[in-house]
């Protein structure tokens, strides 16, 4: 719960915020089989990433509907996740270094590619980019 009541402090300055680790926590009781307060968690988990996402967004209703029915599939699905290792000897492959780089370099790929569509879409749309710079 104090993951929750942190989000109201930390979302308007990170990317989701004080959820992020809420869904870490989500993600370690799946890979545990942890049973205890699971429910709550997952429950609190989805309620507060969806309040936020419409809080910040303002979709209209059809988005909107789409964002809740959406994020409880993904969390259901989530929650249900069998943890299969899929890749077992993925060290032994020709691709180990391209996974190892990419695997270890998650966070700024993913900073630089939202940098660069926003940057795109504030000069081919004429969109202002000082919205989407505040969710960095």
């Amino acid at each position: 719960m104090a993951l929750v009541f942190l989000s109201i402090v930390t979302q308007p300055f990170f990317e989701y915020g004080s959820i992020a680790f809420l869904y870490a926590v989500f993600g370690r009781m799946v890979v545990e089989k942890q049973q205890k307060h699971f429910l709550a968690l997952t429950v609190t988990s989805y309620l507060t990433f969806v309040f936020w996402q419409l809080y910040w967004f303002r979709f209209d209703w059809l988005p909107a509907l789409y964002v809740i029915i959406g994020s409880a599939w993904v969390v259901a699905w989530l929650a249900r996740c069998p943890n299969n290792v899929i890749w077992p000897n993925w060290r032994e492959s020709y691709g180990k270094t391209f996974i190892a780089i990419l695997s270890r370099n998650t966070l700024p790929y993913y900073f630089y590619h939202r940098l660069i569509f926003e940057l795109l879409s504030a000069v081919l749309l004429g969109r202002s980019i000082m919205f989407s710079l505040r969710f960095f």
